[in-house]
């Protein structure tokens, strides 16, 4: 059986990383879902193959920044999100981003962006076309702008992230691991402190 793979929701307070899992889930939004306080990891299936992931859903404050960046080296997936119609939420992304950096083999990961609340139009702030500038200035591998509220683009999120986790799954179960072995005849090898 595959290895799970963590997939962390990150971003400021209040930008909708909870209701985009629990919309994900459940299949409706539910206008009683506040701004998680704790981290919340939890097992979800991602489609018919039962294909399942550890999600690990981040309180934005920043009194939980502790907590949350001890977790960082367990992910391999980070889902950065911000709220379209908070401009500062797009700018925390860059600070958010050079943390996980600072904590993880970023080579061995994969980065997400999603603009969220694209139902709140009259509210906007932040364009399509900046979230993709984001998204190329930070290099990350997928770019979605999703609605808790109505859904739109929810499911299209979790499959992309379905079809990365199931790559890296693969990958990672195509990894030949050699054991150390030193030649028994060579003494130069057997006082090398070289561990090939």
């Amino acid at each position: 059986m595959s290895e799970r793979i963590n997939v962390m929701f990150i971003g400021d307070t209040a930008v909708g990383k909870t209701s985009l899992i629990d919309y994900f889930k459940s299949g409706k939004h539910d206008p009683r879902i506040y701004s998680s306080t704790i981290v919340l990891p939890e097992t979800i299936n991602l489609d018919s193959s039962l294909l399942k992931i550890q999600v690990v859903d981040t309180p934005g404050q920043k009194i939980y920044e502790p907590t949350v960046i001890a977790l960082y080296p367990t992910c391999t997936v980070f889902v950065f999100i911000y709220d379209k119609t908070d401009r500062p939420s797009l700018d925390k992304i860059n600070y958010l981003y050079d943390i996980v950096n600072d904590h993880v083999h970023s080579e061995a990961c994969e980065f997400f962006l999603v603009g969220n609340k694209i139902d709140e139009r009259e509210k906007e702030v932040v364009s399509r076309q900046e979230g993709l500038n984001k998204k190329k200035q930070l290099n990350m591998k997928f770019f979605i702008e999703t609605s808790a509220k109505t859904g739109v683009n929810i499911d299209s999120l979790f499959k992309e992230i379905a079809e990365t986790v199931r790559k890296k799954q693969k990958d990672k179960g195509d990894t030949v691991w050699l054991e150390d072995h030193q030649p028994e005849n060579n003494t130069n090898a057997k006082n090398s402190k070289c561990p090939c």
